[in-house]
């Protein structure tokens, strides 16, 4: 039994767009075909549950994902969180398992970080995990497959899905959600991070799997979407795709 647990979307027009901080003439060409685990065939980088089965942090493991795969392109190795801190921390976090809104969560991570990777030891002591925030985060429009696209090459992309009555149906018999019959139930709220893309949609990191979804279901059930900057420094200087000072002076916009 899997677990649903994307509250309904809280909107801030301060949220900066995706769209305002790329340099169109240094977007790199994108493939036809494209993910994320296959730049690192030595790596196990299969998705997780992450008590997701039994706790309605959907939210939560998205971020942890996200962080994963950060932490496989900036160390080269896999760094996998310790599940008795993902429970205390998303409980925390949520007040109880009732779930998460998207940006509040994604505050809280860019604010304070979240815990990642195993308890460590100090000498005698046992410590907490190593708590990772990253730089910023902004919205992307659902309609535009392109800003997906870019915003998973380069960067991270987490998404948020109104996700039709029919879901459970098609995930359970092995197939691509791309039935886009039924409306969208902001009930069936589902947060994901997409791992990469093929010509038939975009792939899912959910509930254990990569899953396919459609271009036309992800434009029908997709009710916000965000790009995740980890690290300013990767993207300074003016032949970057990414545009720090304008990040920035959104940011200060933001906090001011």
């Amino acid at each position: 039994m899997f677990k649903l647990g994307k509250l309904f979307p809280k909107l801030d027009k301060r949220t900066m767009m995706f769209s305002n901080i790329i340099r169109e003439p240094m977007l790199p060409p994108l493939p036809d075909e494209w993910e994320f685990s296959k730049q690192y065939p030595k790596l196990d980088l299969s998705p997780r549950v992450w008590l997701n089965d039994r706790l309605g942090n959907c939210v939560y493991v998205s971020s942890l994902a996200q962080q994963r795969d950060f932490e496989v392109f900036e160390e080269g190795k896999v760094i996998e969180p310790d599940e008795k801190v993902i429970e205390q921390e998303y409980l925390k976090e949520a007040g109880g398992d009732h779930g998460l809104v998207m940006l509040n969560h994604l505050n809280v991570w860019r604010q304070h970080g979240l815990p990642f990777g195993p308890k460590r030891k100090l000498l005698c002591l046992n410590m907490g995990a190593s708590r990772y925030k990253i730089y910023a985060y902004a919205t992307l429009n659902p309609q535009r497959i392109r800003e997906f696209k870019y915003a998973t090459f380069l960067l991270g992309c987490n998404i948020g899905l109104a996700m039709p009555n029919s879901f459970m149906t098609q995930f359970a018999a092995g197939h691509p959600w791309d039935d886009t019959s039924g409306p969208p139930n902001p009930y069936n709220g589902h947060a994901v991070k997409v791992r990469g893309w093929t010509k038939d949609g975009l792939l899912l990191w959910t509930w254990g799997k990569l899953q396919l979804a459609s271009w036309n279901w992800i434009a029908s059930y997709t009710d916000e979407a965000y790009v995740i900057i980890d690290n300013r420094n990767d993207w300074l200087g003016d032949q970057s795709p990414i545009d720090i000072p304008m990040a920035e002076g959104y940011l200060k916009e933001i906090t001011a």
